[in-house]
Order: structure tokens, then C-alpha cells, then sequence
């Protein structure tokens, strides 16, 4: 059985950088990248107990093994990520018409990954349930940028509900800005 909850230890970061290494892209071929996704971002424990501020990371547990996270990124934390910068800029400029981040009503979705064993299971859809549930109440929205050559992770935010908001190019890429705006 699969249990979605908040991080709560060292052992559960050191299991999250264990399932990003062996997805971040340039680890994979280019037949999974194009078939399984990937991730672009590499951390560490440190940054990854930084980026969250008074938030905590969600994880898929199965059998005390971590099988799947969505890493949360307070924007006001944004500059421990400088790759994320014009994601909480462009959005909190969009969504509130100025660009105090303190003022923003969303939160960052960092990073998503599911253990290649778990995919197709659901996971994806639980650890945003999650997400969702732990943050509803503080924030009207979930934000996050997805590379273009990552059809598969595109394709499931969108299926969840997410919403396409904008694009733009960086000097490593093509981002898709996505949101999934929390009704009451």
C-alpha cells in the first residue's frame, strides 16, 4: 500500500537524492528521456531542507521505501534555485500584477519523480493529492516549468489539471510554465 505524506527525516532526503540521481537526464539515453521523462535540477540534502522554508516536501512510501516525491519550493526561497527565478517571477507578475514575490498566493512544485517500478500506478495524481491537501488552505494555486522534451511529465500535469501559462527559452532549453489553480 502506498502512503503519501510529508517528509519527515535525513534518511527521507537521502532517498529522494537517490531516485533524482537516477533520473536526472544526463544519467539517462535518450530512448528513456523520451519514453520515462526526467528531471534537470540535482540537489542536495541541504538545499532540499533550504527550498521548502516552513513547508515540507511530499513523498509516495511503499514498505518504508520511498517510491515517488514532489519536492515544494516556498517562492520567497526561490533564490536558493537561480533556474527557477523567471518561473516565480513571470508567475507572480501574472497572477498579482507586481513583482513582490511575498505577495504571490502560489507555491512551486520543484520537481516531481516516481521510481520507473511505480509509474503508471497512479503516484503521479496521489503525491499531488497530497500536495493539494497540505497546502490548500495557504495558497490558491500549484506553479511549476516543465522542459518541452519532456512529453510524459507535460502530458500528466495536464491530464491532473494543470494549465498551460506561458513558455520561454532559457540558454539550457525550452520551459512550459504551468499552474493548477485550487478551487474552494
Amino acid at each position: 500500500m502506498i502512503i503519501y505524506r510529508q517528509y519527515e527525516t535525513d534518511h527521507d532526503l537521502i532517498q529522494i537524492l537517490k531516485i533524482q540521481q537516477v533520473n536526472l537526464k544526463e544519467n539517462l539515453s535518450n530512448k528513456i528521456k523520451k519514453n520515462e521523462g526526467f528531471v534537470t535540477i540535482q540537489h542536495t540534502a541541504s538545499l532540499l531542507k533550504s527550498m521548502c522554508g516552513p513547508h515540507k516536501h511530499i513523498v509516495a512510501e511503499m514498505a518504508g521505501r520511498l517510491v515517488g516525491y514532489a519536492l515544494v519550493m516556498d517562492p520567497k526561497k526561490v533564490d536558493y534555485l537561480p533556474e527557477l527565478i523567471p518561473l516565480a517571477d513571470s508567475s507572480c507578475m501574472r497572477r498579482t500584477g507586481d513583482e513582490k514575490l511575498e505577495e504571490c498566493d502560489f507555491i512551486i512544485m520543484g520537481q516531481i519523480c516516481i521510481v520507473k517500478d511505480f509509474r503508471g500506478q497512479g503516484l503521479f495524481n496521489g503525491l499531488y493529492q497530497c500536495f493539494k491537501k497540505n497546502y490548500f488552505e495557504q495558497y490558491k494555486a500549484v506553479v511549476t516549468e516543465i522542459s518541452i522534451h519532456n512529453r510524459r511529465s507535460l502530458y500528466a500535469h495536464l491530464k491532473i489539471g494543470f494549465n498551460e501559462i506561458e513558455r520561454y527559452t532559457d540558454s539550457k532549453d525550452e520551459w512550459v510554465v504551468v499552474e493548477w489553480e485550487w478551487s474552494s
